[in-house]
């Protein structure tokens, strides 16, 4: 019997074990195209050092496994008017066959190049967009294996080991500090194999990973411990109370609906008001898989408790504390308040790696009147807002696309506009001129092109894969682009009275744990909670 139990006991951590594994490389090798987005949606974004690229180089990098489009400078291509027609060309060749001064020429060709420039410090780097099914660390290990070997330093924008390093760090310094703060006893393991998902978000994530932990995971302990406690006082104590284990369920429930909230605040008044971040899927991934450990948790300590020869007797739980346990929680006091200082000090140390290590680079950007979907409105909207972009947008191209579609025809360089038309001039001789000694010359127009509501989504829909334009689309909105940096960008993305407001509440949380500092408003609701929990043992009749 025993023998069998301990074999149940341990096929479940086995079980537990291998959806740890499976979550471990799904995450670690699961495209991050649409999972995890950081600056163009649907492209990684990588930085070469140097001026230009090999040939060699650009090869293996696009003939690297999971990798379906790279977009360069020698390999981006863009369309001009020729006698002959439209001409398509690589942005590299672009001056070898128009001239500077070439009307053709327009100011989207010329301010393009911008695209693939990047500079840190002055140093000069080359810009990449690559589309790949991989995930952003395999990514990684891939070009680190071919760039190096070319002797260049090259970063990836998705994912910087240097900041990995520095998160995983303040998530372990994190993390001692709750085990310490809450000392969990009997479920140890099943709490850290709750810190693996959250730790995978990390490892792969940005700073908004680290702060959801803080945020979410503190309450997610005090749940699970509370759920332990009350699942093994049921499952290995007889003749307990329908009252007993109603009541203590009822106070399950409510620290699961506590917990719930806590997660849903986390996410709705810090990650969501974030553009474009994908945390709050990570952090509904993590969530999934730790809730996945609470029914073997079930069946562990029921299996256990089906093959215990005796019943073990369960004290009433009393309110205070004995002094031993007294001693022992300030000594882990001791602890707890340098990793408390650490933790604040390492928060602003991570943002100012990022500014230290930052590039400036395009960026997308999206505009103040923030329109869904791409339209003729939103471009236009787009095209006149006065935070101008920094390099040509996607109304920039629809300009160029029209202009290089009507040159000919004296269009000038401006936005088209919904069922506008172009016309030529054609001049002929009257016929009722004659009889009066002359024939007059009359002017008619003839329309030659029309900019149809449907010349939008024709000529988004007909650009090459390996060009601006298309990366420009595939963003699905009107969206500026501006040389950013990621100083800036995570200077954006972090609510620092938000996280302000957490540690705070962290610390209270701290010293009222640690040293009873109870607070007076809390005093009567303490006091009313303990005398409900008497009367409930007076009914069951543990007590008189």
């Amino acid at each position: 019997m025993i023998r069998y139990s301990r074999l149940s006991s341990r096929v479940l951590w086995l079980i537990l074990i291998f959806i740890n594994l499976s979550y471990s490389i799904w995450i670690l090798y699961k495209p991050g195209i649409n999972f995890q987005r950081y600056c163009w949606q649907g492209y990684y974004t990588l930085f070469i050092r140097g001026e230009e690229l090999g040939a060699e180089l650009t090869a293996e990098l696009r003939a690297l496994p999971g990798v379906t489009l790279l977009l360069s400078e020698d390999s981006s291509t863009l369309s001009f008017n020729s006698l002959n027609g439209m001409e398509k060309v690589t942005l590299a060749r672009v001056a070898d066959r128009l001239d500077e001064n070439d009307p053709r020429f327009d100011s989207y060709m010329k301010e393009l190049p911008g695209y693939f420039k990047a500079e840190k410090w002055e140093t000069k780097y080359q810009v990449l967009y690559l589309r790949a099914k991989i995930s952003p660390v395999a990514l990684y290990s891939l070009l680190a294996l071919v760039i190096e070997r070319h002797g260049s330093e090259f970063r990836m924008l998705e994912y910087d080991p240097q900041a990995a390093i520095l998160y995983v760090a303040l998530f372990l310094f994190f993390s001692l500090f709750l085990f310490l703060l809450r000392a969990p006893a009997g479920y140890l393991a099943l709490s850290l194999s709750g810190l693996l998902p959250w730790l995978l978000n990390i490892l792969t994530g940005n700073f908004l990973d680290l702060i959801s932990f803080y945020l979410i995971f503190p309450f997610q302990l005090i749940f699970f411990g509370q759920l332990f406690r009350v699942l093994k006082s049921n499952l290995t104590s007889s003749g307990s109370n329908l009252s007993v284990k109603r009541a203590a369920f009822k106070s399950v429930i409510m620290g699961f609906a506590f917990f719930l909230t806590v997660f849903v605040l986390a996410n709705l008044l810090v990650i969501l008001p974030v553009p474009d971040s994908s945390t709050i899927i990570r952090n509904l991934s993590a969530l999934a898989l730790n809730i996945l450990a609470y029914p073997f948790l079930y069946l562990l300590l029921s299996w256990r408790a089906k093959y215990i020869r005796h019943f073990v007797f369960e004290p009433l739980p009393i309110l205070g504390r004995s002094m031993v346990n007294r001693k022992i929680s300030i000594g882990r006091g001791v602890w707890l308040f340098p990793l408390l200082l650490i933790i604040f000090i390492s928060l602003p140390l991570a943002f100012l790696e990022k500014r230290l290590h930052g590039f400036s680079y395009p960026a997308p950007r999206l505009a103040a009147f923030k329109l869904d979907k791409i339209s003729w409105e939103s471009l236009e909207h787009l095209q006149l807002t006065p935070a101008a972009s920094d390099l040509p947008d996607l109304s920039d191209f629809l300009t160029h696309s029209a202009f290089q579609q009507g040159i000919f025809f004296g269009r000038e360089y401006i936005f088209p506009y919904p069922g506008e038309r172009l016309y030529i001039s054609r001049y002929f001789l009257e016929e009722n001129g004659a009889e009066n000694g002359g024939r007059r010359i009359s002017k008619r127009l003839k329309m030659v092109r029309q900019y149809k509501t449907s010349w939008l989504f024709e000529t988004l829909s007909g650009m090459p894969a390996n060009s601006v334009g298309a990366m420009l689309a595939a963003q699905e909105r009107a969206v500026q682009v501006v040389r950013s940096s990621e100083a800036v960008r995570l200077l954006k993305q972090t609510p620092w009275w938000k996280i302000s407001l957490f540690f705070l509440f962290l610390s209270s949380f701290y010293l009222i744990w640690q040293f009873y500092l109870t607070p007076w408003p809390l005093y009567g609701t303490r006091n009313l909670v303990f005398r409900k929990g008497i009367k409930v043992y007076e009914r069951a009749g543990y007590i008189s």
